[in-house]
This record gives structure tokens, sequence and C-alpha cells, in this order.
């Protein structure tokens, strides 16, 4: 278990994030007598999951893999005792142990992981990078402007309120290019009737 330090606290709708919560998962696959490590990564949504990283820590230490082949990673991943413990209670552990596995296998075999699966890797497509609240809607406005021109699309972090929303979405929209694509997030603040 790791808590990743962010360059500078994020505030968000619901309090301010100083870390990431992170657990990072370790196999270990024996490859005609070459020992493979394959790592996976369980991302916690702190506070919007009913688990913690001690409980997908705990459900990933508490998995019996010993004695399978990686080879029928997809058996594993799909036998009941796994879906129904890591899969319904924390799915972050699935993910993990889902990673973990693939990058074991690709390591292996010496492939991808898009290549394991048979997809194809598309050219031009941009990672999200989030923008927490400004005081100043300028400052996101140039924040954003940045973050887009160096490859990435902005997800602009929300909820302070329907008006005040409205009005940072509005000077965001008038102060950039027509190419300049954004997401948002509203932090859980709103209910449907909002």
């Amino acid at each position: 278990m790791i808590g990743v330090e962010l360059e500078r606290p994020f505030p968000l709708g619901f309090g301010v994030l100083h870390q990431l919560p992170r657990v990072i998962y370790t196999i270990e696959v024996d490859n005609d007598g070459d020992l493979i490590k394959g790592f996976g990564e369980a991302s916690i949504d702190f506070p919007f999951s009913h688990y913690d990283a001690y409980d997908v820590y705990s459900a990933l230490q508490n998995l019996e893999l010993e004695g399978q082949s990686i080879q029928n990673r997809e058996k594993i991943l799909n036998s009941s005792a796994i879906r129904e413990d890591l899969l319904i209670n924390t799915p972050a552990a699935f993910c993990a142990l889902n990673m973990a596995l693939d990058d074991a296998l690709g390591r292996s075999v010496g492939k991808s992981v898009i290549d394991i699966y048979g997809g194809k890797k598309r050219l031009g497509l941009r990672a999200l990078s989030s923008l927490s609240f400004k005081e100043n809607d300028m400052d996101l406005v140039n924040e954003a402007s940045i973050l887009f021109q160096g490859g990435f699309i902005p997800k602009v972090k929300l909820g302070r309120g329907v008006e005040r929303d409205l009005i940072t979405l509005s000077i965001l929209d008038k102060n950039t290019p027509d190419e300049f694509r954004f997401a948002v997030d509203f932090n859980a603040q709103y209910s449907d009737g909002d």
C-alpha cells in the first residue's frame, strides 16, 4: 500500500486530496525455469467506494494462486471464488490481479497487453488530466490551455453550485479556441433534481 503524494493539494467538492491511495500487486511466475514478475495496480476511488486500500491489500494477500499456470489467466479471473470475493467486494483488487496476470503473461511470451487481447493501438488519443477548483476562472483557462497544448484533455473539477459552475463553463468556453476539448467532473455534488 502506498500513498502517492500530489505536487500540491487538490481541492474537491468534499475536501482536499493530499495523496492518491494505491495498492501495488506483484506475482511471480515460473516460466521454464525463469522467474517472471507481473505487476498490477489498484486505484482506490476514495471516498466513492465502500472499501479502502487496506481492504484491497487484504483481499489480494489472501488469494490462493500457487501452482496455477499463467496460461490459465482467463480461467483464474473467471473462477467463481475470484469473481465472488474480489470482483463484487473489491473491484480495484480484481483489476490489480487482472493487470498482474496480463503483465506476467505478456512478459512470458514477449507480447504487449494490446497484442495479447488482439487490439490495435490508436494514435491521437489523449489522457485526461484533472484540474482542481480555481478562485480565478482565468487561471483555470490558462492551466487548461497549457494541458491541452501538452496533449492532455483537461478534466475540470466543478461542484461549487449550479450558478457558479455555469459561469466557470461559460468563461472556459469563451476563452478557448474551437478545437479545445475538455471534460467536467462535478465531484458527486449534484442530484438528478439539480
